[in-house]
């Protein structure tokens, strides 16, 4: 994560930069990012309101990093599941969150504003369950809850070798 922040001559993409939006016939919908900046992608399938599945894959022909705020506009437990590749997040709030193939990451926040960052050549693929709270409250309850998504800031909650059983599940969504 260190080496991702200090990468130098990255091209910075603003939340506001233009993202080709498209659809497939399954309901994925996929945000491409400028081919001049490379194979860059994010494909996301709604499966209730509270619970989406999201798939990654950036290959980006400079060092990027990629402004984000507020991408889900409500609290959320995030389940990430490393492919392929490292990538890094820094917080507006100092927060910090690496990404590491074959590691699961979980974080829970009630709102992000921050940076992901791509190293140049690199390939990084994830997957990402999204869980909203009125599903997390509907599982675990709103005690358990409030305790998991925090005070609103982005907190890393786990960052753990992914099992060779849920590597087998995630590598089969991925595709």
């Amino acid at each position: 994560m260190a080496a991702l922040q200090k990468m130098s001559q990255s091209y910075r993409l603003a939340t506001t930069h233009s993202r080709r939006v498209s659809h497939d016939e399954c309901g994925w919908m996929r945000q491409q990012l400028p081919e001049e900046l490379g194979d860059c992608y994010c494909e996301r399938l709604t499966l209730d309101n509270d619970l989406m599945v999201l798939r990654s894959r950036y290959h980006a022909t400079r060092n990027l990093i990629e402004e984000t705020a507020n991408p889900h506009n409500r609290p959320m437990l995030v389940i990430t599941f490393g492919i392929q590749g490292d990538s890094g997040y820094k917080g507006a709030d100092g927060s910090a969150v690496a990404f590491r193939s074959g590691y699961t990451t979980i974080t829970a926040f009630q709102q992000s504003q921050g940076e992901r960052y791509y190293e140049a050549g690199a390939t990084v693929s994830q997957l990402r369950l999204l869980i909203g709270e009125s599903l997390l409250n509907t599982y675990i309850g709103e005690q358990r809850t409030d305790q998991l998504l925090g005070n609103g800031n982005v907190r890393q909650l786990a960052f753990k070798k992914t099992s060779a059983a849920s590597a087998r599940h995630v590598t089969a969504l991925a595709r």
